[in-house]
């Protein structure tokens, strides 16, 4: 079997001093965009997902020993904390802590990712019927 398992045009022996050199790479022309139509049809879309989240919803841990590292795991702790409370005591509290970076999240985007992967439920409290 051969040892060198290089393409041949990858390399190229110059005329001049017989070294090998890299020969050059081909220029591809590029890409023109087409335009969209804008009377083309739109495709549908699936709605998005209602997770429960609201300011009065219920945050319920169903799996409370659930195996989260790093960032997600610390953020996990906290809603462990407010197990039983509303969303918004625990967007409250959290609100002005930084991330890994130093940047500022709504605490609101953990609470729906651990919802997503069915760690807690939010449970949104029944509106009470208007009065006439």
């Amino acid at each position: 079997m051969n040892a060198s398992v290089t393409p041949p045009a990858v390399k190229v022996k110059n005329d001049n001093t017989g070294e090998t050199v890299k020969a050059p790479k081909a220029v591809k022309p590029p890409k023109i965009a087409t335009p969209e139509d804008p009377n083309a049809p739109k495709k549908e879309r699936a709605p998005k997902k209602d997770y429960g989240y609201s300011k009065d919803s219920i945050i319920r841990v169903l799996k409370s020993e659930a195996a989260f590292r790093g960032q997600r795991g610390e953020w996990f702790g906290r809603i462990k904390e407010f197990d039983g409370k509303t969303c918004g005591e625990f967007c409250a509290t959290y609100d002005k802590v930084p991330n890994g970076k130093g940047k500022f999240y709504a605490p609101s985007g953990n609470l729906r990712g651990a919802a997503r992967r069915g760690v807690i439920e939010m449970i949104r409290p029944v509106p009470a019927p208007k009065a006439e």
